[in-house]
């Protein structure tokens, strides 16, 4: 680097390490040396380049690019996501895949990166046309322990929702012992299919990163309420996956107390969830919703669709829905269509307010043709939080319980529930 006016050896190398390290904050002691040196020109210098430091770098990943090129302009892109995943992203870096190029593997993101809420890191494709990920039987998008991240525009598939696939189009977890919260996710413009989940053990009360088109939620070691803090998920299509179009989660089940949830204030908007088809070799628990927010406290869905989802669910111990949550607080459904959805046993309806639902509002909402109940209101005993103060309004149901052989009484709710 070279600077424009003679510098003490130790002065140069104290703002060389700000800038490479990407410490972005002025380091104090370094800003009242150059302040009381009355040298105006040199301080605006230094905070020149602190300044350009913090808009990243742009880096590229073309399919006639070259692994050994540093990735840092079209003419000298990356060629695979194997360069891209031993790199050590800065904040305000951007990560750009050809638009409408095919890449195979996963690309991933975890805490060996920075970011931070002024610049996030994103990840998208040029030329305003998705890049297709080939992910294969990993997740297309791995995200793991790190905030501040952008994912726009891409086309993310698995081998398919009946293969050896064991992940998500898009995993966001949080795997962080002790009860630690990451912030600020936004996922545009995606679109996510044919994932597949190959195990379901584990303690009751925690789901695995997979088997879902998008994938959002602690997942620690310890059982704790490690979970994400502002997530906004907008204008997706997530269809053709086992368990989910989109799972919001945390490790609910052990952590009972009331105010204590892993995610906080989630928002998903303008997405659609169809064909999700659901496990038929699992028994324990349902399998193939469209939407499930489980574990949050201040969500909302809005203007959402989910549709024929839950086909192969034989559970009897659960079964599936088009858009619903449990173990939450203070979630709001409104303006969503919810329809054609299916069951072989339990459940099978257009929205629900499972166990552990608290002061959630659902309205707004128009569901029908659904094999179940078109709004389903139901607790179950052991649920992490007694159901109270759940509003259900001014919906629609239309056409419900076309088919549903199970225990439970096939109704827009059931008394008492609440």
């Amino acid at each position: 680097m070279e600077f424009p006016i003679d510098l003490d050896v130790n002065t140069r190398e104290k703002i060389i390490y700000n800038i490479d390290k990407s410490r972005f904050s002025n380091d104090p002691k370094l800003f009242k040396k150059l302040k009381l040196s009355g040298n105006i020109l040199l301080l605006a210098f230094y905070m020149l380049l602190i300044t350009s430091c913090r808009k990243g770098t742009t880096y590229f990943i073309f399919p006639d690019g070259d692994d050994n090129n540093p990735g840092n302009s079209e003419k000298f892109a990356w060629q695979s996501f194997k360069a891209a995943n031993k790199h050590q992203f800065k904040p305000g870096d951007k990560i750009l895949l050809k638009g409408g190029a095919h890449f195979e593997g996963q690309l991933k993101i975890n805490g060996d990166d920075r970011s931070s809420k002024e610049y996030p890191i994103l990840i998208s494709s040029t030329d305003n046309i998705a890049a297709i990920i080939h992910a294969g039987d990993s997740s297309g998008l791995l995200i793991e322990n790190i905030g501040n991240i952008i994912i726009k525009n891409l086309k993310i598939k698995g081998n398919g929702a009946f293969s050896k696939n064991h992940g998500c189009g898009i995993t966001v977890v949080n795997t962080l012992n002790g009860n630690k919260k990451l912030n600020n996710i936004r996922i545009e413009n995606i679109q996510a299919s044919g994932f597949a989940r190959q195990t379901n053990e584990g303690p009751l009360g925690i789901q695995h990163p997979a088997g879902c088109g998008i994938f959002v939620g602690g997942f620690p070691e310890d059982g704790t309420k490690s979970g994400y803090h502002n997530v906004f998920i907008n204008h997706c299509n997530t269809f053709e996956n086992q368990y989910y179009g989109m799972l919001i989660t945390g490790y609910w089940q052990d952590n009972p107390d009331k105010g204590n949830y892993a995610n906080h204030n989630i928002s998903i908007e303008n997405c659609n969830f169809w064909s999700n088809f659901g496990d038929s070799t699992n028994m324990e628990n349902h399998s193939g919703s469209g939407i499930l927010l489980e574990d949050v406290d201040l969500g909302m869905i809005q203007h959402c669709k989910a549709w024929q989802n839950g086909q192969y669910c034989k559970s009897r111990a659960g079964g599936p829905c088009g858009i619903w949550t449990a173990v939450s607080n203070n979630v709001t459904i409104q303006y969503c269509e919810s329809y054609d959805n299916k069951t072989s046993y339990n459940d099978g309806c257009g929205f629900d307010l499972d166990g552990g639902c608290t002061n959630n509002l659902l309205q707004y909402n128009y569901s029908h043709d659904n094999d179940g109940a078109g709004f389903l209101i139901y607790t179950y005993n052991g649920a992490p939080h007694a159901d109270s103060s759940n509003v259900v309004r001014y919906n629609i149901s239309e056409n419900d319980c076309k088919n549903n052989p199970s225990m439970h009484p096939c109704a827009s709710a059931i008394p008492g529930a609440a």
